[in-house]
């Protein structure tokens, strides 16, 4: 259907076998709605892949491409081998053969299905092969060493005749080096005699060199310690002297600072009122412009005085009317009547006519709210009338409790009801006890049955064991005395059980009894309650639920009236709000025309003028009253400037007897030039003081030259707080440094310590108790170095006379390893091997001279140099082809390295998927699933991290793995948009029942996450394992019969399920 007929195909589908069309048809449903697949094939048309059409949902049909689309771009290769598989396939996948199928199942699982690190290792691989391969006969290596052969035949045959050079030029490179050995030997021969000869020479020597070699072993002299250890001990002590005496300056030099400090002539007095000092000279700048405002306005005043005199002069006043615009008094026959008593004239009226509108409001407003308040209030009360009450919240809380009574009366009802039903069933079971106690039937027969089992066991043994009189039987003591025993046991637990369970029955009915007494009290106690709660409960005919839905019924009602007496209280307190407004507006309104009437009697104007006639009279006085305004009001800023300037002044002084009176009292015996100032102003001060105390408190009035005198106490002021704040800043410097000294006293003291520890851990190093004993040490090293001299002076004496010729060490091991004599014995053998060696020597000479003759007369031929030319280049290429070689196999080697990188580490996400859904198939057996890249292999990790190759595996698990495979392949198409259902026919045959089930359920958790699963089988049991998980199963028809596929029900099943009718079991999303 999907990617039509091959060959292969029509071979095996064509002609159908119940007859009909080649072919058929299927519904989908993809992107873009639902379609219906539809292949044709022609049984003449041997190459063609059969007509396909694929229609959607709207009849339009459509091509190849729209099923290439639903297919999601899958080749036939990818689906065969992910999305439809059977047992067949896994079988042929379990065996690990190099099938087709493997391989694209091994790319697809690592993500190689395309160019990757593989391709590029294989490739690498081809090129070694064709270099040096194997098994390969026409590879680069191969053909070079064939011509490397042909070319040494060649040469063999060139050289038959020169067999005899070679053997000469043997024999020749033999006797070389065989004199060569001869001369190395003889110039060893001469360089041991030399040796041995030296060694004669240098003995006496040597043996003084050991003398003192065992003194200076017997010094036992400490090489570790160093000559500059005295002077370093030498320099700690100078240092720690200076150290002392710098720490002596330092003090000094600090008592000198405290006492120059101790003599500073500070006030702290005047320290204190600094503040002050510094506010009053702040106010420096402001005196000064005082000063020149009074200035100004006395010039301003003295104008507008004769501008007044000349307006009055124009206006034809007298001389007394004059004056007393000069002198700013109220004149005879004039009224104020100024734009200035105008506009406050014009403030009293518009309050009048304010509060008189006000008023009018407030009454209006007082009379609605009066009217609305009545009408609420008869709405309350007749609705309040209906319900028999007179206040809501009184009526609320009367309903409340007696809601509250009345649950409570219906619950004692049910607790009472539960508690007589208690007593009722309590009186049962003591009737019940006391019929038991009475000797019950069941206890009757059942200790009747037992008394009578033990009686006839009695009589029984007693039978066996005693022949009875008259009987014929034989007597058996034995089994006689089992069922005497028996029988007296019988007896004895019929007794037993009889007390027991009278004793049970009387104790149970005394716990009865009691718990009857106990009930009977709670029950005359829930009475009480009962019949008090219905004393305090309002008579009534009905039962209590139907009373407590009454109430219930009645506070809903009340509840109902609460915004409406809310309403009323609001409207209440507006309405005492608009009348305290009418009785406020009421006050105001007589106060305004209170004070209307006495600004007229202010101005000098009747009660009963307009303010419009009062406006006509004041145009002609404007001018005149300006200016006598304008006086006005420069004398009164001349007399605030006076008197701001007085009490500036006043403030100066009594600041100035604050610092004198500081000054005298301080401790510091010292004078500067504020002392002379003050002096001066004394005299002045008791002046003022004198003057002031005359005037009590009235304001002082400063002219300009108190100003001046004020500003120059001011300046003295500032210049004695800023010789004090000098003083302090150098006592402060003086304690800064100070400290700097004492940090550097604190300084040298560490130092002196230091160098205390410095001396001692000095001695301590050097593993000395004293400085004598570590003289004594360094006097022994130096004894010891005198040595180390003299043994140097014997060692470069034997040097001397060896003179390098021979190494030091084998003259060494000659006088250590013997005597004198040995000595001139080995010196005489060595010799006669000398001359016995240049002997042979001169004979090989000889050899060598006749060999070179003969094989000049051998060497004639060119072909032999130019085949060994050739040979040469050969090898050239041989070594050249093994370096390209060993090139491409160590690329070979670190891609191979980077592969096992990716194996451990960058495995691919299908096979992390694939060993989840393995763990799930397993139930935790297998932990992971991986692939060596490049190979068509698979890796499997048990639960203990061992990897296992799939050869050493089961059937089962081998499936399994594969199952999982296919899984994970589907679910990483589906995230890349490829949705196509995964069919699987009968791949859980080889499974247990425990595994089929979990692969069952790991199949339903696939299709769970949205991929659509299509499972045939023709087993039985696989069907029940699906049923019981939960899967829809269905059986199709029998092949050849149309027909729907049924849904699978186990106790259903009519007939047996045929083998070669496959059943699928369907698991969709």
């Amino acid at each position: 259907m999907f990617y039509g007929f091959t060959p292969d195909r029509r071979t095996r589908y064509l002609p159908p076998v119940y007859g009909g069309k080649p072919g058929g048809a299927i519904r989908v449903t993809g992107p873009g709605g639902g379609y219906e697949i539809c292949r044709r094939a022609q049984l003449d048309q041997n190459g063609s892949t059969g007509a396909l059409s694929v229609t959607g949902s709207d009849g339009i049909s459509q091509g190849p491409h729209r099923l290439a689309m639903l297919l999601g771009q899958v080749d036939e290769s990818i689906f065969t081998n992910v999305f439809a598989i059977g047992l067949r396939e896994l079988q042929e996948l379990s065996t690990l053969d190099d099938t087709s199928a493997a391989d694209e199942l091994y790319k697809l699982s690592s993500g190689l299905d395309r160019v990757s690190l593989v391709d590029v290792i294989k490739q690498l691989r081809g090129a070694r092969e064709q270099i040096a391969g194997a098994g390969v006969d026409q590879s680069q290596m191969q053909r070079l060493i064939s011509q490397r052969e042909k070319l040494k035949d060649e040469i063999e045959q060139l050289s038959g005749y020169g067999r005899r050079w070679t053997e000469l030029a043997s024999l020749r490179s033999s006797q070389s080096q065989e004199l060569d050995d001869l001369k190395l030997k003889i110039e060893q021969w001469g360089l041991e005699a030399k040796t041995y000869e030296l060694a004669q020479q240098v003995r006496p020597t040597w043996g003084k060199r050991a003398d003192v070699q065992q003194r200076m072993k017997r010094l036992n002299a400490r090489l570790d310690l160093s000559d500059s250890i005295a002077d370093k001990l030498a320099e700690l002590d100078l240092e720690q002297k200076d150290v002392q005496d710098k720490l002596a300056k330092v003090n000094s030099r600090r008592s000198e600072l405290r006492d120059q400090a101790h003599r500073l002539p500070l006030r702290r007095g005047i320290m204190e009122m600094a503040a002050k000092i510094e506010a009053a000279a702040e106010q420096a700048p402001w005196i000064a412009s005082i000063q020149k405002a009074q200035q100004r306005i006395e010039s301003q005043l003295e104008q507008t005085r004769q501008q007044l005199a000349e307006e009055a002069t124009r206006l034809g006043m007298n001389q007394d009317d004059q004056q007393a615009l000069l002198e700013d008094r109220r004149l005879n026959n004039m009224p104020d009547l100024s734009r200035q008593a105008i506009n406050q004239l014009a403030q009293p009226a518009s309050d009048v006519r304010l509060w008189t509108t006000r008023l009018k409001q407030a009454k209006d407003q007082y009379e609605q709210e009066k009217r609305e308040a009545e009408k609420l209030d008869q709405e309350l009360t007749m609705a309040l009338k209906s319900r028999n009450c007179s206040d809501i919240h009184s009526a609320l809380n009367d309903n409340s409790e007696g809601m509250t009574l009345l649950r409570k009366r219906i619950a004692i009802e049910e607790q009472l009801k539960k508690q007589l039903a208690r007593r009722e069933q309590l009186d049962e079971d003591a009737v019940d006890l006391q019929v038991d106690e009475a000797f019950s039937v069941e206890r009757a027969l059942l200790l009747g049955v037992i008394f009578v089992a033990g009686a006839f066991s009695l009589l029984w043994g007693r039978g066996y064991w005693v022949r009875w009189f008259g009987s014929t039987a034989a007597a058996d003591p034995n089994k006689g005395l089992m069922f005497f025993v028996m029988g007296v046991c019988a007896q004895f637990l019929v007794y037993m059980m009889n007390i027991t369970m009278e004793k049970g029955n009387t104790t149970q009915l005394d716990e009865v009894e009691d718990q009857l007494a106990a009930m009977r009290k709670e029950i005359q106690k829930t009475q009480a309650e009962r019949e008090e709660l219905d004393r305090r409960l309002p008579v009534h005919s009905g039962d209590p639920e139907s009373r407590l839905r009454e109430m219930e019924t009645g506070i809903q009602a009340l509840e109902s009236l609460l915004p409406l007496q809310q309403n009323l209280e609001a409207v209440r307190q507006r309405t005492q709000a608009a009348r305290k407004r009418a009785a406020q507006a009421s006050e105001s309104l007589q106060s305004a025309r209170t004070a209307w009437k006495r600004t007229l009697q202010h101005f000098g104007l009747s009660e009963t003028l307009s303010p419009k006639s009062i406006r006509l009279m004041a145009d002609g006085y404007d001018a005149l009253l300006q200016t006598r305004r304008r006086m006005s009001g420069l004398t009164e800023e001349l007399e605030s400037r006076q008197l701001e300037l007085g009490a500036l002044t006043q403030r100066i002084d009594a600041l100035s007897r604050q610092v004198f009176a500081a000054k005298a009292a301080s401790d510091v015996i010292a004078s500067d030039s504020y002392d002379e100032f003050q002096s001066q102003v004394e005299s002045k001060d008791k002046k003022r003081a004198h003057t002031a105390s005359k005037q009590g408190a009235q304001a002082v009035r400063a002219t300009v030259d108190s100003g001046d005198r004020a500003l120059e106490q001011l300046a003295k002021l500032t210049e004695l707080l800023s010789s004090q704040e000098q003083f302090i800043v150098q006592k402060r410097q003086m304690r800064e440094k100070d400290q700097e000294l004492a940090k550097e006293v604190a300084g040298l003291e560490k130092l002196i310590d230091k160098l205390h520890r410095k001396h001692s851990a000095l001695l301590a190093e050097h593993g000395c108790e004293s400085e004598e004993q570590l003289l004594e040490q360094l006097e022994v090293k130096r004894e010891y170095l005198r040595l180390e001299q003299e043994l140097t002076g014997f060692s470069e004496r034997i040097q001397e006379m060896i003179a390098g010729s021979v190494p030091m060490d084998t003259i060494e091991r000659l006088l250590d390893g013997g005597t004198a004599e040995d000595l001139g014995k080995r010196r005489e053998a060595i010799g006669q091997r000398t001359q016995q060696a240049q002997q042979r020597v001169e004979q090989l000479h000889l050899r060598q001279g006749e060999l070179g003759q003969e094989m000049k007369s051998l060497a004639a031929d060119g072909r032999l140099s130019e085949a060994r030319l050739e040979l040469a280049c050969v090898e050239n290429q041989l070594k050249s082809c093994a370096s390209h070689w060993q090139t491409l196999a160590t690329a070979t080697h670190l891609l191979d390295r980077v592969c096992e990188v990716y194996e451990t580490e960058r495995q691919p996400e299908t096979l992390r998927e694939a060993s989840a859904f393995l763990n799930q198939l397993t139930e935790g057996k297998y932990v992971r699933i991986w692939t060596p890249l490049g190979k068509n292999q698979l890796r499997v990790d048990n639960r203990a991290g061992q990897a296992l190759p799939l050869e050493v595996l089961s059937r089962g698990t081998r499936e399994a793995v594969f199952i999982a495979l296919r899984l994970s392949l589907a679910a990483a198409y589906s995230r890349r948009g490829v949705v196509i259902p995964l069919v699987l026919d009968d791949v859980l045959v080889n499974f247990d029942s425990v595994r089929a089930e979990s692969a069952a359920k790991v199949l339903r958790d696939f299709a769970g996450l949205g991929h659509q699963v299509v499972m045939f089988t023709c087993h039985e049991h696989i069907m029940r394992i699906f049923h019981h998980i939960g899967v829809e199963v269905r059986v199709l028809p029998a092949q050849g019969t149309a027909g729907e596929a049924e849904v699978y029900y186990p106790e259903l099943l009519a007939s047996p399920i045929q083998p070669e009718l496959p059943e699928p079991a369907y698991q969709e999303p």
